[in-house]
């Protein structure tokens, strides 16, 4: 609480009065030029920054966010590879999606956001071979009858730089999706 002293002359002599001082009200402090904010703006403030932290308390602690819920996750669940496929005098550079036959990856989608195969690597012997599609080959969200495709090699005319796979032969390689993701695979070659 503040004082205010009020001051009088009388015959000579100073008189000094103290008087307690409340805060002005709000009409008067806008008379004075001060601006305060609403009720209503202080309480959407309040829960907007509520929300906020929250939403950031909740992806720190669970490592879950809306904006990720129903994202894909794809994953390369096989490589099965024949080294008859792979010769480096063959010319193909291209795969399709199908039934699986010959040299095939086989990628699972267990979200529930569909993804499209667009491109594949595999590197043996030093150097690595891009693979194209050709058609489409699309990997359907989790209980969909194409969440689980398999990536066709063309047998028996598929590239690679350097020299003929063989038999037991250490691969790896990567199969690129139309949202980024990067999906890595390995094995041998049967």
């Amino acid at each position: 609480m503040e004082w205010k002293s009020i001051s009088s002359f009388n015959k000579g002599y100073e008189n000094v009065l103290l008087v307690p001082q409340s805060r002005p009200r709000m009409g008067e402090a806008r008379r004075r030029g001060r601006r305060a904010i609403s009720s209503v703006m202080a309480t959407v403030i309040i829960i907007a920054l509520t929300l906020v932290a929250s939403y950031s308390i909740s992806r720190f602690i669970f490592g879950i966010s809306p904006a990720t819920g129903n994202a894909s996750q794809v994953s390369v669940t096989r490589a099965s590879i024949a080294a008859a496929d792979f010769k480096s005098s063959f010319t193909g550079t291209r795969f399709d999606c199908g039934s699986p036959a010959g040299s095939y990856l086989t990628v699972s989608n267990m979200g529930t956001v569909a993804v499209t195969v667009i491109s594949v690597t595999l590197a043996w012997g030093g150097l690595t071979n891009s693979y194209t599609l050709s058609g489409t080959c699309i990997i359907g969200g989790l209980g969909s009858s194409t969440s689980t495709q398999n990536v066709l090699f063309y047998a028996g005319a598929t590239q690679v730089h350097n020299r003929d796979a063989t038999y037991g032969g250490a691969f790896t390689g990567t199969v690129t999706l139309d949202n980024g993701a990067v999906l890595p695979y390995s094995g041998t070659f049967y």
